[in-house]
């Protein structure tokens, strides 16, 4: 008998016990080959949520739409994916910066950058849009969602182009009639003040005809990309169009709504709470212990068998296990790395964890990351890759993580 507790004692605790935590082997996509019964998770929440690839930077809301999923898939048959773009495109907190910027010559959206817990709660409030249901309108004709973006991006940029252009030959116009108006030639100058006004209304005029032509060759662009099918009417769509549509948090979600209506969105449950822990947080409830990300990762992977969000710097993937993106995490206060340009070097960015496992070879706790950047694995030589899921120890993994997102 004590032979007995002896083998099991050390053929399933002992070589999983990695500086005062257990590190289980268990994954939430599926089970390892002849898992253990203990290791095994309650439900393999994530088998049926394929690895995804964004072209745009809203890594927090693809992290979100797959935890929702997760947890959809849970106790449920369902299998359907959710929109990240759409939940991205709703998440309206992110508007405050204004519009679109341009970033490396590229327009910068300003429902990119975010948080995986505060997009899990605006998606609480409006519902998650079936993925098939939004891509349908660019996918099909192959575009991509950056690419989507970008032709709505370039005909506002048009539009308002040839506004500008308008408003310059008036006033260059203007200008000319000016030159004869002064003060001491009181009826030079009121003929002025009426040429001015009739200019302005012309000037007025010409631009709205400007924008009902770019309306009408905007929607005949998009009838041809899209099909008469997916397309809005024309008074909705012009209800929703203007210059600045991408500038405006209701009026663009609004458009995405039309897209997805409520009947086809999938509700969440109100009473689920979507949890932040930070570094500040690590060191009040820690105490500045150590590895106390691990271990928040591995009691919620083992506890809920749901995926866990990570907020980390993403360079580390492709530098290695000698990069560290965060140079201080002293009392909770947080600084990344800077590169020679003085600016952040880090590659802010957020994933799920899948998965852990202990490397006997290394005795260490290996957690496996559901990325973002597609099947393929273009990653450090130091990191195993499964089609797009990538194994880091806990050591690395642990000092280039800066928050820890969970249900």
């Amino acid at each position: 008998m004590n032979r007995l507790l002896f083998f099991l004692f050390t053929s399933i605790l002992y070589p999983t016990f990695v500086l005062g935590f257990v590190c289980p082997n268990i994954r939430l996509d599926k089970n390892f080959p002849n898992n253990n019964p203990v290791n095994k998770a309650k439900r393999l929440s994530m088998k049926n949520v394929p690895v995804q690839h964004q072209t745009l930077g809203i890594c927090y809301s693809y992290a979100a739409t797959q935890l929702i999923d997760a947890q959809r898939h849970y106790n449920s048959p369902d299998k359907e994916i959710s929109s990240p773009v759409f939940t991205a495109v709703n998440h309206t907190d992110n508007w405050s910066d204004g519009g679109i910027k341009l970033k490396n010559g590229k327009p910068n959206y300003p429902f990119e950058g975010g948080a995986l817990c505060s997009a899990y709660n605006s998606a609480k409030v409006l519902g998650v849009c079936p993925k098939a249901d939004i891509e349908k309108f660019y996918t099909d004709k192959g575009y991509t969602e950056a690419s989507f973006f970008k032709i709505i991006y370039d005909a506002e940029k048009r539009f308002k182009e040839n506004s500008g252009k308008i408003y310059q030959e008036k006033h260059e116009e203007l200008k000319v009639a000016a030159k004869d108006a002064t003060i001491l030639n009181p009826i030079s100058l009121i003929d002025f003040l009426g040429t001015a006004y009739n200019k302005v209304e012309e000037a007025d005029q010409e631009i709205a005809a400007c924008a009902s032509n770019s309306m009408d060759l905007l929607y005949s662009d998009l009838e041809n990309i899209f099909g008469t099918a997916l397309m809005p009417t024309k008074a909705i769509f012009e209800a929703f169009f203007d210059l600045k549509l991408m500038e405006t948090p209701w009026k663009f979600s609004m458009f995405f709504k039309w897209m997805c209506p409520a009947s086809k969105r999938n509700s969440i449950p109100k009473s689920s709470v979507c949890t932040d822990y930070d570094v500040a947080d690590t060191f009040k409830y820690n105490n500045g212990e150590s590895n106390p990300f691990t271990k928040k990762i591995l009691e919620k992977l083992k506890s809920k068998s749901l995926p866990v969000g990570i907020s980390y710097c993403s360079k580390v993937l492709s530098r290695g296990k000698s990069y560290d993106g965060i140079v201080a995490k002293e009392s909770g206060n947080l600084k990344f790395k800077q590169n020679d340009k003085g600016k952040n070097d880090c590659g802010n960015h957020a994933s799920l964890i899948i998965g852990s496992k202990f490397n006997k070879t290394t005795r260490k706790c290996d957690f496996l990351i559901r990325n973002t950047w597609g099947t393929g694995c273009s990653y450090h030589k130091d990191f195993k890759c499964e089609s797009g899921n990538i194994w880091v120890d806990h050591e690395t993994l642990e000092k280039n993580t800066y928050r820890v997102q969970h249900l």
